[in-house]
């Protein structure tokens, strides 16, 4: 009896002792973090284990949103101690990673995480780019190394597919050193300063590469931080539609913008007829020069065939002058216009009897007057486009008048002849200047 009691009592303990192994090792065996973001959003985190060769192995990356999360670490326990490692965590939204070593981890059961453990830049992209290249030329080949701020040496070989681009992650914000071996020996450094509050997630930097180097073209974009944005309830964050994705209407708004302006010219040309006059000259009033008429193209308005004309018959009214003042039933001012007396003269002026300006009259005031197509002339004819600017001078000389050519393109004509010199004007001579015509009258 006492032998039974004491192996019933032996086996009790044993069961005891597994039960309670059991359950430690299981509680062990199951280490769970809960970490607290500095800020509600989405993350990112994984684990990077380093075995005993020290070959660093990649957990697959779990997404986590919202204010905090419990992180499961009983895949990388062993015998509950945890294993040489890193946990790190990337925020999206500013593209920096947090960094914890997983033996500072052991036994803790919450990480609260700051800003300022957010001190590895995820992506930092050195673009090498020739000084004596083109702008979307980039080295074609090159072996980078950068040492960051906590001294931690990385190294990348760029190659053509590369396009120029030597990409580093997790790179400790601050002072960085980059060294560029390109060209078999030739070696350049420079020294970089890495913020970790930036525009853009990735951090890219322009290293300019100087001296006689083989290059390739630029074939994609830049990587853009559009790609990797994400809302903060952990859903993709809406993105602009592309160009390419929305049908195109070009071709119906060229068909459209087509049928308006005919529209327009069509309305025009109705009002134009309307009023009797012809789109030609609703054209020379707004500027528009023709070829056959450019004031400045060299071109000289053909003679007009010398007709024999009766001088004792006016050619506009088709009266006979008067045999002692030479007016007729047309003149414009009969009196003014008689022969003045022995040794003086009237008021001299230019009548206009065709063009432009037909019927308009201009008093000849002054010694000496510039007549032409500036508006600052005595004489000014802005609305001729086939007169120069400064076409022809009327000068008063020892009590007659005289007109000379300013070197103008289209040429002065005095009774249909045109002047190469001084002339002498008469009373009643006509004048061309341009495509306007007047009548000379003292």
């Amino acid at each position: 009896m006492i032998k039974d009691e004491y192996m019933r009592q032996k086996a009790v303990a044993v069961l005891i002792v597994i039960a309670f192994s059991f359950l430690t090792t299981a509680l062990i065996a199951d280490p769970t973090i809960e970490v607290t973001f500095p800020e509600k959003g989405s993350y990112i985190y994984w684990l990077e284990l380093e075995d005993e060769a020290g070959k660093i192995k990649l957990n697959a990356p779990v997404h986590a949103a919202g204010a905090d999360t419990n992180i499961d670490l009983a895949l990388t326990a062993v015998e509950g101690k945890l294993p040489k490692g890193t946990l790190k965590i990337y925020n999206p939204k500013t593209g920096n990673v947090a960094a914890k070593n997983l033996e500072n981890l052991q036994d803790k059961k919450d990480l609260k995480l700051k800003d300022t453990d957010f001190d590895l830049v995820r992506t930092v992209q050195v673009v090498l780019k020739p000084t004596s290249g083109k702008e979307n030329e980039r080295l074609e080949s090159a072996v980078v190394t950068l040492t960051d701020a906590n001294s931690d040496v990385f190294t990348v070989l760029v190659d053509p597919l590369s396009e120029g681009v030597a990409e580093f992650h997790d790179i400790a914000a601050g002072a960085v050193s980059v060294e560029v071996q390109y060209n078999g020996t030739r070696r350049m450094t420079v020294d970089l300063e890495i913020p970790t509050e930036r525009d853009e997630p990735i951090y890219v930097e322009e290293v300019p590469v100087a001296g006689k180097v083989r290059t390739v073209k630029v074939k994609t974009a830049m990587a853009s931080s559009d790609s990797a944005a994400v809302s903060e309830d952990g859903e993709p964050a809406p993105t602009k539609a592309k160009k390419d994705d929305q049908p195109s209407f070009a071709w119906l708004q060229y068909i459209m913008g087509l049928a308006i302006i005919g529209m327009i010219g069509f309305i025009g040309y109705v009002i134009i007829k309307a009023k009797g006059g012809s789109f030609e000259s609703s054209l020379r009033k707004l500027g528009v020069q023709f070829p056959q008429d450019t004031a400045d193209a060299g071109t000289v308005p053909a003679a007009e065939p010398q007709q024999h004309i009766d001088p004792n018959i006016c050619q506009f009214c088709g009266q006979r002058k008067d045999p002692v003042t030479g007016n007729c039933a047309c003149s414009v001012d009969a009196q003014s216009s008689a022969t003045p007396a022995s040794g003086t003269i009237g008021i001299p002026r230019l009548i206009g009897t065709q063009g432009q300006y037909s019927s308009r009259i201009f008093e000849i005031s002054g010694d000496s007057i510039i007549v032409g197509r500036d508006p600052d002339n005595e004489i000014a004819l802005p609305e001729d486009n086939t007169a120069s600017r400064r076409h022809a001078r009327i000068a008063k000389e020892n009590g007659s008048f005289t007109i000379t050519d300013e070197g103008s393109s289209n040429g002065t004509y005095v009774n249909g002849m045109r002047i190469t010199g001084r002339h002498q004007l008469q009373p009643g001579d006509e004048i061309q200047i341009g495509s306007t015509k007047f009548r000379f009258e003292v």
